[in-house]
């Protein structure tokens, strides 16, 4: 995503270890995947003949949503990328998406990660879990003033 890179790239760079490790701004297809020792020219063969089988796509970043602790922007429209990545676990079943740890797939590209944990809002109210889904907006906007705010200002 080189178009994103200007956008993203300093606070990916701050905020992000992988920017920090030199990678780029990205959508994930699928991780966690096969292991490095699986990794050889037949992989990637595989790997290039199923993204070649869907067609090329435009897509727009103009939303900012959060996971606990993670600020990201989605992809419009990111239906491509739930494709991509249905695809690519069909063929690697041992390779579920996030480990199989969430039913649903949430293609995003990651801005930053919160230095502390950021708690869901019903839970700073004391009414338990907040609802919703693993990438619903239950995360505030800005802690309680008593919590220091992770996030940049501007990023808030």
């Amino acid at each position: 995503m080189e178009e994103a890179e200007p956008l993203v790239g300093h606070w990916r760079r701050r905020f992000d270890a992988s920017a920090s490790a030199g990678v780029p701004a990205h959508v994930t297809v699928l991780v966690p995947f096969l292991d490095i020792d699986r990794m050889d020219p037949e992989v990637m063969d595989v790997l290039k003949a199923l993204i070649g089988e869907h067609s090329p796509f435009t897509i727009r970043f103009d939303k900012c949503q959060r996971f606990p602790g993670v600020l990201y922007l989605a992809p419009t429209p990111d239906q491509p990328f739930r494709a991509l990545t249905e695809a690519v676990a069909a063929r690697w079943p041992e390779a579920p998406p996030y480990g199989g740890q969430y039913a649903e797939i949430i293609p995003h590209l990651t801005v930053a990660h919160s230095p502390v944990p950021v708690r869901p809002r019903a839970a700073w109210r004391g009414r338990g879990r907040a609802g919703g889904s693993q990438a619903g907006p239950a995360v505030p906007r800005r802690p309680p003033a008593r919590k220091r705010n992770p996030w940049p200002r501007h990023l808030a």
